[in-house]
């Protein structure tokens, strides 16, 4: 599996360290691949909030249509996705097709609780306020950036 960071538009390899993925049930290599530096995060930072400005001003039909078109991607990649989750926790392969599964059922959810929590209809939406940066476990690596629903359709 190669491993990059997309950074202003483009893969690029880690100037870091390297890090390596080791399946907990075999104890063969997943992947590895070198991490960022800092210097790196600070440029897909700058990069995030330069783009952002863009991101704001789509409306919101066309911020769900990105949204919507990365479930599907997930759909049609979720045995991938759930082979890798697998191999890199350890988990039984049954437990993590149902989380790749969640993923895309986390985007329709989202969507359907942003227009609750905000009493709006689709074309009248909060404005998107910053670049977001989410740090989180790996138990659900895949699932915690879908489940802060508000950073892909407000940006908070």
């Amino acid at each position: 599996m190669k491993q990059a960071h997309y950074i202003n538009g483009q893969w690029l390899a880690g100037e870091g360290q390297l890090l390596r993925s080791i399946d907990p049930a075999d104890a063969s290599l997943v992947w590895q691949a070198h991490t960022a530096t800092a210097e790196q995060v600070d440029a897909a930072i700058k990069a995030a909030r330069t783009a952002f400005p863009s991101w704001a001003n789509r409306p919101l039909e066309e911020r769900l249509s990105v949204i919507e078109a990365f479930a599907a991607l997930v759909k049609e990649h979720s045995e991938d996705i759930a082979t890798v989750i697998s191999r890199e926790t350890g988990k039984p392969i049954w437990e993590t097709r149902t989380e790749a599964a969640a993923m895309v059922g986390k985007v329709a959810i989202s969507i359907q609780a942003y227009h609750e929590r905000t009493g709006k209809k689709p074309r009248q939406c909060l404005e998107p306020l910053r670049v977001c940066v989410i740090v989180h476990m790996v138990s659900l690596p895949y699932l915690v950036p879908i489940t802060s629903r508000g950073i892909y359709l407000t940006g908070t």
